[in-house]
């Protein structure tokens, strides 16, 4: 089978630092480095005992930088078992946490959604960001509406992503700033604030879901420190309303490419 791999307007959009923080993640170790031409990586696979070596360029000016990623891409893919199309992509878009909502309903299956249905949708997922970053600052059970611009403020970074297949599937993605890794024996940089948002989000989901078991008001106002507020419940209700609606489910993911705490616990 021919591989699937990205073309050259994709690969110049890769960042090195995007590349080398993806490859320290995922257990990729450094072996030469020859500062401002490349690094080069290797690894073994535990299964096969294969070892695989990457060489990243390190300036994305150098003229021959997409077809230096093009191979680096080609390796990861046959080390993974994904296309390059898919790696290229896990390259470009793996600096943003990102938040999915998976909607069925009786027109989800052809990638389609009511179009009142789907606006009422994408208004509460802006709603569950919002309100988690309201949170942040300071937990309550309500807030008052924030202003356009501090809504604005308050997102900023925040974006939709392209729709998906599977149901009808809704994306908003979050970017994470970069952050130089630790030295070992040292503690974690603090969180960004995005990121602190983003996991506050994942928090009120699961608080949202193990309240709505209890189904009392004292299960719902124990876990307002988790983020819970009648806002963020709103937001969810909403995606309700329709009586074609058969369910929709909450996925959070973090970046691939931005370090996770070590100390910090990450819901899903």
């Amino acid at each position: 089978m021919t591989p699937v791999l990205p073309d050259e307007d994709l690969l110049a959009k890769i960042d090195v630092k995007d590349v080398r923080s993806y490859l320290d993640l995922t257990g990729w170790q450094l072996v030469d480095e020859q500062p401002e031409r490349i690094a080069r990586y290797t690894k073994t696979r535990d299964d096969t005992g294969r070892q695989y070596v990457v060489t990243v360029p390190l300036k994305q000016s150098f003229t021959d930088y997409p077809a230096r990623i093009l191979d680096l891409v080609a390796t990861l893919s046959d080390a993974e078992h994904r296309s390059g199309e898919v790696i290229a992509l896990t390259l470009i878009q793996g600096r943003f946490d990102s938040l999915q909502a998976r909607i069925e309903d009786d027109g989800s299956r052809d990638g389609s959604i009511d179009l009142v249905d789907g606006a009422a949708a994408f208004q509460s997922m802006k709603e569950l960001l919002l309100y988690s970053a309201i949170a942040e600052k300071g937990p309550k059970p309500v807030y008052s509406s924030p202003s356009y611009e501090e809504t604005k403020r308050l997102l900023k970074g925040s974006r939709l992503a392209q729709t998906q297949r599977g149901s009808f599937v809704l994306s908003v993605v979050t970017e994470i700033p970069f952050q130089e890794q630790t030295l070992p024996g040292f503690p974690d940089a603090p969180e960004p604030h995005p990121r602190k948002v983003m996991r506050r989000l994942a928090t009120a989901l699961q608080a949202a879901h193990e309240a709505g078991i209890e189904d009392t008001e004292a299960a719902f106002r124990k876990r307002v420190e988790s983020g819970l507020s009648a806002n963020f419940c709103a937001a969810i209700g909403r995606f309700g309303r329709s009586g074609s609606l058969h369910g929709v489910s909450f996925n959070t993911t973090a970046s691939r490419t931005r370090r996770v705490n070590r100390d910090a616990c990450w819901v899903a």
